[in-house]
């Protein structure tokens, strides 16, 4: 069997350490080619890797138009998704992109006019759908074990969203705001648990509470300064917070950092941002359905928590645990599953994920999530993001029209 050769556009932490990795450890699979703007960044995936003969490009068309490839990886900044993933599918790739599918609704339906005309496999990166927790509560609800659904509360804690802070994802411009580069995810779980309804309105509420210069979390001591970065920081050793970018790949320290300026170190505290440590998004679904999210990214916990009602029972998870609970009605009785996990990343859905997109190529078989399951994703976070800024309920039918939802594939 041939190796599906690998282009990936972005040599940043997912591109390389997590895609890159991933592709390159497989015997099916090969990565062949990065396209970066910094060069000094793609070396150093070279050597991270430890692939020779990997081909940098610093120009994306160039690659897209040079490079002997089977399919192109989008890993980049999310305000490029929509750029990049029609580039390839114009080019005639197969698609892989990282989550967000892109930051607004419009640019989704873009992405979809590109993907209709194209025959290429477009998967979107939805990881957690691989996850071995969420899989099984899936099976739960299409068996009927609780019912017809009522609610769904979600509550996503996440200690390494801090860093957000340090990084791009910071900025609303660059990322949607964080209901769309992170709550992406939790969206298309939820849509995914309510398959076949779609959402009605939104409304969500959202702030920067702790990661401002008042939330430094220790004194300052006469003549000490904090910042810029940590790297350079004179009081980094007190800092319970300082990012440490000295283990695993180092495309963003010396000539990587040197290159372009990037600091992915910035202090969370004293940055300057305009996204969310915490916030909350209601939606109402065509069906009745009602949903609760919530995402902290303040909490030393890291999990995710479903309280998911039926009008037979009620499912209790944790993504943590690996556990379900069912409580079914009218009884004291309760089942309880325990999950085992795989290797690799997210609990082993990160691999997972490749494997469901390398056999989607093989044997042209429908991906796990497709162009219509991230547009809709990125519909209720786009809401999201105008509900907290405006103040406001969103109404769906203000961002795509009923026919629009129809044509998306």
């Amino acid at each position: 069997m041939n190796k599906l050769r690998i282009g990936i556009i972005g040599a940043g932490s997912r591109g390389v350490s997590s895609f890159g990795k991933l592709f390159s450890d497989r015997t099916d699979t090969e990565v062949v080619a990065y396209a970066d703007l910094n060069e000094e960044r793609m070396k150093e995936a070279k050597d991270f890797l430890k692939k020779d003969d990997i081909e940098l490009y610093t120009d994306v068309s160039k690659m897209l138009s040079s490079a002997e490839m089977d399919a192109v990886v989008i890993a980049t900044i999310d305000c490029y998704h929509k750029e990049h993933i029609v580039a390839a599918l114009e080019a005639g790739y197969h698609v892989l992109t990282d989550k967000p599918m892109a930051t607004n609704t419009r640019d989704c339906i873009a992405i979809n006019d590109a993907a209709r005309k194209s025959s290429k496999i477009i998967n979107m990166g939805f990881n957690i759908r691989s996850d071995v927790v969420c899989r099984k509560m899936k099976e739960l609800i299409e068996t009927g074990v609780i019912g017809k659904l009522v609610t769904i509360e979600e509550r996503e804690y996440y200690t390494g969203g801090k860093t957000y802070f340090s990084r791009w994802n910071r900025f609303y411009a660059k990322c949607g705001g964080l209901f769309c580069h992170k709550g992406s995810h939790d969206f298309d779980i939820i849509n995914w648990f309510n398959e076949g309804a779609l959402p009605v309105k939104v409304s969500a509420f959202a702030g920067m509470n702790v990661f401002i210069p008042e939330g430094l979390p220790f004194e300052l001591e006469a003549n000490e300064k904090a910042g810029p970065y940590c790297e350079i920081c004179q009081v980094a050793y007190k800092c319970p917070d300082r990012v440490d970018l000295s283990e695993g790949f180092k495309g963003f320290t010396g000539k990587g950092r040197e290159a372009d300026g990037y600091n992915r170190d910035t202090c969370m505290y004293l940055s300057e941002k305009d996204t969310h440590d915490n916030g909350i998004a209601l939606i109402e679904y065509d069906n009745g359905v009602r949903v609760s999210h919530s995402e902290n990214f303040i909490s030393p916990v890291t999990d995710r928590f479903f309280s998911i009602v039926g009008d037979k029972g009620h499912i209790e998870a944790s993504l943590g645990q690996s556990k379900i609970t069912v409580f079914p009605r009218w009884t004291a009785d309760k089942t309880e599953y325990f999950l085992r996990r795989t290797a690799g990343g997210h609990g082993g859905a990160d691999p997972r994920m490749v494997e469901t997109f390398v056999q989607s190529i093989r044997h042209n078989k429908k991906p796990t999530a497709t162009v219509r399951d991230g547009t809709l994703s990125v519909l209720i976070a786009d809401a999201a993001e105008r509900s907290r800024r405006e103040n406001r309920t969103v109404m769906i039918d203000e961002l795509i029209s009923r026919a629009e939802i129809d044509e998306l594939i």
